[in-house]
């Protein structure tokens, strides 16, 4: 067997792998898309009444038990990130900075809400409007406003299942937001295979 024989078997071998690698690959990020998270109520921290979508599309927290507009649903994006969507109007909630409202069909940078889990149910989250300054959202008489530089009362929430709660992986602890948070790779077969020889 001749040196050229070897090589093109050997160059096979390796599509085979890279082939079988991306299809691993594939299967492992599509285990579970962003489009289906988990399905939750929460209350806010003003008068523990829950928060649902307004019929402006606000979200405020001046509902009661049962009301369709209050389930969201949680979707773990990978960065680090959470996105909510309405369960009752079918679109993702955007921070305006004065405001959070449920009226985008995509997720954009306005979308992407950092986690802050506390004690048990209890949390508090960011809104990415202030970008890296990440305010606190509080649960104000007209809606949630994601302005304030401090945990207080009005900050916190409590979450309330209709589905299982989402698992907050890699969510901030509360004491501070200097912790770089990455989603684990998938499963890569070339990079194995060629670990072997390093």
């Amino acid at each position: 067997m001749d040196y050229q024989t070897i090589t093109m078997r050997v160059l096979k071998v390796l599509l085979i792998l890279a082939l079988v690698s991306a299809g691993l690959s594939l299967l492992v990020q599509g285990a579970a898309p962003p489009g289906q998270g988990k399905r939750i109520t929460f209350t806010g921290g003003r008068r523990n009444d829950f928060c649902g979508v307004s019929d402006g599309k606000d979200i405020i927290c001046d509902k009661q038990s049962g009301d369709p507009r209050n389930e969201f649903y949680v979707e773990d994006l990978m960065d680090g990130t959470y996105a909510f969507k309405s369960a009752s109007t079918g679109q993702y909630c955007h921070d305006q900075g004065n405001r959070v409202v449920c009226h985008s069909d995509v997720v954009g940078a306005h979308e992407k809400f950092h986690w802050v889990e506390r004690d048990g149910n209890s949390f508090a989250f960011t809104g990415p409007k202030s970008g890296t300054k990440r305010h606190y959202c509080a649960d104000e008489k007209n809606g949630l406003v994601c302005n304030r530089t401090k945990l207080g009362q009005w900050e916190r929430y409590n979450l309330m299942t209709t589905e299982t709660a989402p698992e907050f992986k890699g969510a901030d602890s509360g004491a501070g937001f200097d912790m770089p948070v990455e989603a684990e790779p998938p499963f890569n077969l070339w990079r194995w295979f060629f670990s072997w020889f390093m």
